[in-house]
């Protein structure tokens, strides 16, 4: 067992060296671990050790660790955690918020998390502690430390075993976009394994897209509509909070197929569904998750290509604009007080039979 006092200094150094690589101010970090800026404070600096790792694990994730620092962080953790017994009060633990087990293994937050009972000694263990009287001295900080010891050791292995089946998804390293190799946003025009990675977490959410590393306009379009399915604002670039979406794996990009889209046309453009479907084509594909930028940071979206502007006009949002049902009810009206003028350059003899085909 290390000193104490370095077991707990060298948890609190690496702490301080994500926090500053992270660039985030102690509130920042509070804000997204879900703790208090002076907790956070007290973490870095070595004042008190957290009895649980739940809130290190979220203020990890505030800092942008990967798998490997967050094995780490937890690695110094379970040793300062147990040399601070030998500590006196200055490095108590603060309470868990709920069963340390329970939080590793990915239980609910504030499910019951059943205590497993302490295996009974051997025969002759038992047999020697009566013969030896009450442990005193040397020995009785040993017998401290090995409950101690031996929880740090079980706790490091359930969080590998926690850590493996949250950040490693079969097929592929999950850390790839938290990796030195990618930007802290990977945006338009970039290309390589970030891109690539990106365009395979899209597809695994069920977009339609080639994992050729090129962020082009396909790849444009998926991310900006899996933003806002994830609740995030419209925007084409992958910032860490689009990271955290992609690898949670929560955001699906699965819809109505092109069938499906041409046959919603035709149930509600009764007066005019060849035409309908024809200025759909042209515009999406019939594609509900398409999104084009349209000059001046505004958007159109999904199937009719309805624009920021129209859908201010008719109380729309990105959101609902993504939903085909509401995207083909909303352009009927549109039609219906309108024509078909905002179409016109799909609604031309020479765009007739000729959907578009989105560069990737």
């Amino acid at each position: 067992m290390p000193d104490p006092a370095t077991a707990v200094g060298d948890f609190a150094a690496l702490l301080r060296t994500m926090k500053e690589r992270s660039g985030r101010s102690y509130e920042a970090l509070a804000r997204r671990a879900g703790t208090s800026s002076s907790a956070v404070h007290r973490y870095c600096t070595g004042r008190t050790v957290p009895a649980s790792f739940e809130v290190l694990q979220r203020l990890g994730g505030a800092c942008g660790m990967n798998r490997a620092e967050l094995l780490e962080l937890h690695r110094h953790w379970a040793v300062a955690l147990a040399a601070r017994e030998d500590n006196g009060p200055k490095h108590q633990a603060e309470p868990p918020a709920e069963p340390l087990v329970g939080v590793l293994a990915g239980s609910p937050a504030g499910s019951p998390t059943q205590a497993q009972p302490a295996s009974p000694p051997l025969p002759d263990q038992r047999a020697g502690l009566a013969d030896a009287g009450p442990p005193t001295g040397s020995s009785s900080r040993r017998a401290r430390r090995q409950p101690a010891l031996a929880f740090a050791a079980a706790t490091v292995l359930v969080l590998t075993v926690w850590a493996a089946a949250r950040w490693s998804p079969a097929g592929s390293s999950a850390t790839t976009l938290y990796s030195p190799d990618c930007s802290p946003t990977v945006s338009p025009g970039d290309h390589g394994s970030c891109v690539r990675e990106v365009q395979r977490l899209l597809t695994n959410a069920g977009a339609a897209l080639p994992a050729d590393g090129r962020y082009g306009t396909a790849t444009l379009s998926e991310v900006t509509a899996f933003r806002v399915l994830a609740g995030l604002p419209a925007s084409g670039v992958v910032d860490d909070a689009t990271k955290r979406a992609l690898y949670a794996g929560t955001t699906h990009l699965s819809t109505l197929n092109s069938d499906q889209v041409g046959q919603k046309i035709r149930q509600t453009f009764l007066e005019e569904p060849v035409r309908a479907v024809r200025i759909a084509t042209c515009t999406s594909n019939l594609n509900p998750y398409y999104v084009a930028p349209i000059g001046g940071g505004k958007r159109s979206w999904g199937v009719f290509q309805i624009s920021d502007d129209l859908l201010q006009k008719y109380h729309g949002t990105p959101l609902q604009a993504l939903d085909p049902d509401w995207n083909i009810q909303t352009a009927h009206h549109i039609s219906l007080d309108r024509g078909f003028g905002d179409w016109s350059p799909c609604d031309s003899g020479a765009a007739a039979g000729r959907p578009v085909v989105y560069p990737a």
